[in-house]
């Protein structure tokens, strides 16, 4: 689907100069999608301790510091996020993974679906990552086996694409 259908209370199209569309336009892809810039633009994720969690149990500590990259973008129906988290901490025994809360957070946004296009490294031992979204509103980092990680330090990084759906 293109972003060129009008907005649904829209009047035609205008394009003061070529290559710009009226605010009504950009509002409306603001709309439809929760974002805060143009389609195609990186938009930086305001660091929140609550958007990083442990599953299967344990706890997962990041702070601000250790996310030394968090940027996502949207094409078209498409979202691209990348985040890279370094030296965070897990503590206690059964954590099997990280759940992340998505940057867009529009409900059913997510297809299932797994994308294997991140790594961790945990306690100096690097494995690759299985990443997949859980619902609407997370995705969750694991292991390729599934297994527990080790209480230590952690280092994680991903691009991950999700298709999305229509709101």
């Amino acid at each position: 689907m293109s972003l060129l259908v009008p907005p649904p209370t829209s009047a035609p199209i205008t394009q003061p100069r070529l290559g710009q569309l009226t605010a009504e336009w950009v509002r409306w892809f603001k709309d439809l999608w929760g974002a805060v810039a143009p389609a195609g633009h990186w938009i930086g994720v305001p660091f929140n301790a609550a958007n990083f969690g442990p599953y299967g149990g344990g706890t997962v500590t990041v702070t601000s510091s250790q996310v030394t990259f968090n940027y996502y973008t949207i094409i078209g129906r498409t979202l691209i996020w990348s985040l890279q988290i370094a030296a965070a901490t897990i503590g206690g025994t059964g954590c099997t993974g990280l759940v992340l809360n998505s940057p867009v957070m529009n409900t059913n946004q997510f297809l299932g679906g797994a994308d294997p296009s991140a790594y961790l490294n945990l306690n100096g031992s690097v494995f690759p990552a299985l990443i997949n979204a859980v619902n609407s509103s997370q995705i969750l980092v694991q292991k390729l086996d599934g297994s527990a990680w080790p209480a230590g330090g952690f280092y994680m990084y991903m691009t991950a694409t999700f298709a999305l759906k229509d709101k």
